[in-house]
């Protein structure tokens, strides 16, 4: 039964370690070491006498597995430390005092009793790093929070004050420790309240700035479409009138053609009007405009009526505007044509965002590092953004498909984002 409550606890700090470093757990052999060791050590303690208060060693375990695992900066790691430490002490504590009151009521089940508190704990860190974004918590410490993180690690001291006083007491806390921790929560509470204001505020500042930036550009678009309509009649009125000046019927269908193309070349983004966001629209009208000034072919398809998701928009733009700049990149750098195409579809469920460029045929172990941070086959340095498109859709939920594919029997490079429509309910 020891074995159970020790690895029960193991996993669920390394669950939520993971979590702050924006990572989800896997069982790898450095995991498994750890997990190995807290056991070990657990049963020197409960077995052979070893000191109560050599538990603290783990924290030092916990140190390397950090450095092992995440090859983490020191700042870094000392935030997520001292994170780990108040979450993991500010839901053990209750714990440690509730079989503190259970007393004589548990008694000959003790273990059996930990183990249960350590499977509802470990229910409880799932939930919260479900509902709450512990790794955006941590790296907004590492920018702007040192007031609130001078607090934290006053706060964890004192926590961890608290926990060495409850195990050289040999599980008899007094009134006074379970004040000031009820106090100490609360302060943690009000300090984690404020922060996800703050970030929640600084969201919807970019998106009001994504709004500014972009909806000049959509109502440049509207402007361009509606002066192009009074010109259609001029456009009909020469197509009709290019059999008084073509010599054979040849002639007539290949003139047509040729001034058809340039009437639908110059208004090919006219689509875009139906996206029913103008932020996305005046950004992909900009855009593609950009790419095609640099003499590359771009095409796309676009049927998406309104964007409803729980990824902000400012991050859709961010998204799209990576994966764009990474085709852009490869096709000039690759021997091959240079075309691009992105795709905006949707059904039910999701919206699905594909950037397609000709390519020559990648490795699939090539492909699987493209997200990895700093990696490019343009230099060291320059492989930000997948990376950074990798982060956010690990964020908010979004599955991403990337692999060569043929067309016409030409290779093609895609990359495909699927994002969940936002469901309301009434």
């Amino acid at each position: 039964m020891l074995i159970i409550f020790v690895f029960l606890e193991a996993v669920t700090v390394l669950i939520l370690l993971n979590a702050l470093y924006g990572q989800k757990m896997h069982l790898d052999w450095i995991s498994v070491l750890f997990i190995i060791c807290d056991c070990v050590l657990m049963s020197l303690i409960r077995f052979c006498g070893l000191n109560q208060n050599s538990s603290f060693i783990i924290y030092f375990a916990l140190l390397v597995y950090c450095i092992m695992e995440f090859k983490t900066k020191i700042s870094e790691m000392i935030v997520n430390m001292v994170l780990l430490a108040i979450i993991m002490m500010g839901i053990q504590l209750p714990a440690l005092l509730i079989l503190d009151v259970l007393g004589d009521t548990i008694k000959g089940y003790e273990d059996l009793s930990v183990a249960i508190i350590n499977a509802v704990i470990l229910a409880i860190v799932i939930i919260i790093i479900k509902k709450i974004d512990l790794h955006t918590i941590s790296t907004s410490f590492l920018r702007k929070g040192k007031i609130i993180g001078i607090i934290l690690i006053f706060e964890s001291t004192l926590l961890a004050f608290l926990l060495y006083q409850y195990k050289s007491a040999q599980g008899e806390v007094p009134v006074q420790y379970i004040v000031i921790t009820g106090v100490l929560v609360l302060i943690l509470m009000l300090c984690v309240h404020t922060l996800l204001y703050k970030i929640r505020f600084r969201e919807k500042q970019a998106e009001l700035e994504a709004y500014k930036t972009y909806s000049a550009a959509f109502s440049d678009l509207i402007t361009q479409i509606r002066a192009r309509q009074h010109e259609f009649d001029n456009h009909i009125s020469a197509l009709c009138n290019l059999h008084y000046i073509c010599k054979d019927y040849d002639e007539l269908v290949q003139e047509q053609s040729k001034y058809a193309k340039d009437v639908i070349s110059n208004n090919r983004f006219h689509k875009l009007l139906v996206s029913g966001n103008p932020v996305i629209a005046g950004f992909l009208y900009g855009k593609l405009s950009s790419i095609q000034e640099q003499g590359i072919e771009v095409t796309y398809t676009f049927h998406i009526s309104e964007f409803t998701s729980k990824i902000p928009v400012y991050l859709v733009v961010e998204l799209v505007g990576n994966l764009l700049k990474n085709a852009v990149e490869a096709v000039k750098t690759q021997q091959v044509e240079k075309q691009i195409h992105l795709s905006c579809t949707e059904n039910e469920n999701e919206f699905c965002l594909g950037v397609r460029n000709r390519s020559e045929k990648i490795p699939l172990d090539e492909i699987g590092r493209f997200f990895e941070k700093g990696y490019s086959s343009k230099g060291s340095g320059r492989g930000l953004g997948l990376y950074n498109v990798k982060e956010i859709c690990e964020k908010y939920g979004v599955d991403i498909v990337c692999d060569n594919t043929e067309i016409d029997d030409k290779n093609w490079f895609l990359i495909e984002l699927h994002i969940k429509k936002q469901t309301f309910s009434y």
